[in-house]
């Protein structure tokens, strides 16, 4: 923001102040100088807020001035940050050992804010022991919203009927904390 005087004269003793209609704490005005022309600099910070939008009116004041003090409004829009969400937290199979593959789906979105999340992955763990490489996983795409397919092999080899076979799949996003999906699979 620039301050000038109309005629060029000079105007000692510019100063600010500040009053929050939201939030506190979260702008700083700094001036260039305090006799002018000055130049105001106002520096927001989103450090510490929730996701909300923030309101605060700076006054610009200038001993003598007839105009004073002039008042600057500011808003400040926090948005949430980008985070990840499947839809499904876990999947249950069932199918006969030696029979053909079966799949099922769940769907990734951004619930936060920003543009698509890229970078998706998904990285399988087998967490009940034993036998391993009886599920498979796939994306639709690398970047929200995509789908994730679970497909279940009950023809892999060592696979028992009556058993319970355990895996947890996290899936991964640039940026964003992981989320979880478990699978389970009863071998009939």
């Amino acid at each position: 923001v620039q301050i000038t005087e109309q005629n060029g004269n000079p105007m000692p003793g510019i100063s600010t102040s500040v009053t929050y209609v939201s939030g506190s704490g979260w702008l700083t005005p700094s001036l260039s100088s305090t006799s002018g022309p000055a130049t105001l600099t106002l520096n927001a910070s989103a450090a510490g807020l929730t996701p909300n939008t923030y309101t605060a009116n700076v006054a610009i004041l200038v001993p003598g001035a007839t105009n004073t003090p002039r008042d600057v409004t500011v808003v400040m829009v926090v948005l949430a940050p980008p985070t990840l969400a499947v839809d499904d937290a876990s999947k249950t199979f069932s199918a006969t050992v030696g029979s053909g593959t079966t799949s099922q789906t769940a769907n990734l979105s951004n619930l936060g804010s920003g543009g698509p999340i890229g970078g998706l992955s998904a990285s399988t763990a087998y967490t009940g022991g034993g036998v391993t490489g009886w599920l498979t996983t796939s994306l639709s795409s690398t970047s929200t919203p995509s789908v994730i397919t679970f497909t279940v092999d009950p023809a892999t080899a060592g696979l028992v009927s009556g058993a319970t076979y355990t895996a947890r799949v996290t899936i991964s996003g640039t940026g964003v904390s992981a989320v979880t999906v478990d699978i389970s699979f009863q071998a009939q």
